[in-house]
């Protein structure tokens, strides 16, 4: 009697393991990419720069432009996703913590992030995140081609108004 033994891995397993690791090597990419290249199209002092809501873009903007190509469905999942990422994120953020690359050091109010069916409304305009009320005035921007910009109140209302 032959026995025949099974070679065979779950296709579901392997698929979520090919999934995590795309998305783990498009994050890792993007911040390859990105952190030699220090330009960013931003109206304002350096000072109006912030690493914190510009490693939450790199990370969300790299969710778009891999397979499935949406944004993370509600903050659970975002968090799960950086938290996947590795601690060289929240280094680059100059935070120690999941939660805290999720709110504003200069507001110290979340972010406002495009999750789920909710999402549209901003990527529409081409906004991934945004300050929840901004300092002095003026709002840190996220924007989906990848770079953050300090906008004053009424640019930042124009914005979301849209066309």
């Amino acid at each position: 009697m032959v026995t025949r033994v099974s070679t065979r891995h779950d296709h579901g397993t392997m698929c979520h393991r090919m999934t995590v690791f795309v998305h783990l090597l498009s994050i890792l990419v993007t911040f390859a990419l990105g952190s030699g290249c220090s330009c960013r199209h931003q109206s304002g002092s350096a000072a109006e720069s912030d690493p914190v809501l510009d490693q939450v873009m790199r990370v969300y903007v790299s969710l778009l432009r891999m397979p499935p190509y949406r944004p993370p469905a509600d903050e659970a999942n975002f968090k799960k996703i950086l938290a996947e990422s590795g601690d060289s994120i929240l280094r680059r953020a100059g935070v120690r913590t999941v939660d805290e690359l999720l709110v504003s050091p200069r507001d110290s109010q979340p972010f406002v992030i495009a999750y789920g069916k909710e999402a549209p409304a901003l990527l529409d305009k081409g906004i991934v995140a945004h300050e929840r009320t901004g300092v002095a005035g003026r709002r840190l921007v996220a924007y989906s081609l990848g770079y953050v910009r300090a906008v004053d109140e009424a640019t930042f209302g124009s914005l979301l108004q849209g066309p």
